[in-house]
């Protein structure tokens, strides 16, 4: 009996140091994005966000919680406290770029309006009769 509580015990142990370990992968995942989008490079910054949400999506179904005494939970807490840190720094950091992507994305709208009302050349065109018969 006394070998099934330390098996018991041995499994919880590596069930929350697992999900600990876990949560120290998200961390340098958005660590890494972090660094990333400080340096602006956007793509790299692209690419370590997929390694960020493939780490989060395992934490959601990890076995580990229940296993977590006082202290793996305050590890824990501390290391999403680190996480939402540096997710909420990489969200200031990317927000005035997407709003720089928006307004050249809306300039670009208005220009391809412009050209297809005025036409390439910037003369105005017509669809059907053309207005008080010029051109006839």
């Amino acid at each position: 009996m006394n070998m099934t509580a330390s098996t018991i015990d041995d499994s919880t142990l590596r069930g929350a140091a697992d999900l600990l370990d876990q949560y120290r992968a998200v961390l340098r995942a958005v660590e890494n994005m972090h660094d990333e989008a400080r340096q602006q490079n956007w793509i790299a910054m692209e690419q370590c966000a997929h390694r960020y949400r493939a780490s989060v999506d395992v934490l959601r179904d990890h076995p580990g919680y229940a296993s977590l005494d006082a202290t793996a939970n305050d590890e824990r807490r501390m290391l999403l406290a680190a996480i939402l840190r540096h997710d909420a720094a990489v969200r200031d950091l990317i927000s005035p770029a997407q709003a720089r992507v928006g307004a050249l994305l809306t300039s670009l709208r208005r220009q391809s309006k412009l050209l297809h009302s005025y036409g390439a050349h910037g003369g105005v065109v017509f669809s059907g009769a053309s207005p008080g018969g010029i051109g006839k």
